[in-house]
């Protein structure tokens, strides 16, 4: 399963059986392959957006993959050299450099009432967000940010959390993930909410999230 959440992150295309079969480089039967495919169906992590499309993750397969398949991407030397140099900045540069670097809209509370958001337009050039509705969702969001911040600060079960689909306490954002960040470092204290589709790419922001904890 891993490798179909990892392949449609990375190409936003549903992924065959076909693919499965050559990306992993397996001898087993398009048959058996087929077969497989078909009991994670039916297991509720796999869906077939259209009958002659292959499948997409559902919010369970990506849980999953969050909870148990992850692992910690390599950051390259100048990547991790960045986000030392954001954690030293203000909270809002951070904000400002993770939505540069991972394309995603970063909206941040540094308190007293003031928020800052980047990468909203970035964000829009990502293929789900040609939908009006989610484009209206994410605007209310913004719109609406000091409550959208009160209801996952209340959500969140720790200083950083991970909402997938549905699993957002904010019903707009069904079609999302969202990261949710509370930092206290170098004397600062902030928070962060990470916005992007659901097929966003868990294992590098969790790695620049964790890096930024560990340099703060």
């Amino acid at each position: 399963m891993s490798f179909v959440v990892r392949n449609y992150v990375r190409t936003a295309e549903p992924v065959s059986s076909s693919c499965i079969r050559d990306g992993l480089l397996l001898e087993e039967s398009p048959a058996t392959i087929r077969s497989i495919v078909a009991v994670l169906d039916q297991a509720g992590f796999l869906e077939q957006p259209h009958v002659s499309a292959g499948r997409i993750p559902t919010d369970r397969a990506y849980r999953y993959f969050v909870d148990n398949l992850m692992s910690d991407a390599d950051l390259r030397m100048k990547e991790a050299s960045r986000i030392q140099k954001a954690a030293r900045r203000e909270y809002e540069e951070v904000g400002r450099f993770f939505a540069d670097a991972l394309k995603l809209l970063s909206i941040v509370n540094i308190g007293r009432g003031h928020f800052a958001g980047h990468g909203f337009s970035g964000l829009l050039k990502e293929p789900e967000f040609r939908q009006s509705e989610l484009v209206a969702d994410i605007g209310y969001m913004l719109d609406h940010v000091e409550e959208i911040f009160d209801v996952y600060r209340r959500a969140s079960r720790d200083e950083k959390d991970i909402f997938i689909g549905r699993e957002n306490p904010f019903s707009r954002a069904s079609d999302c993930g969202v990261f949710y960040i509370e930092s206290d470092g170098r004397g600062r204290r902030g928070s962060m909410l990470l916005v992007g589709p659901k097929r966003m790419d868990y294992e590098k922001v969790s790695s620049y999230v964790d890096y930024l904890f560990e340099s703060a």
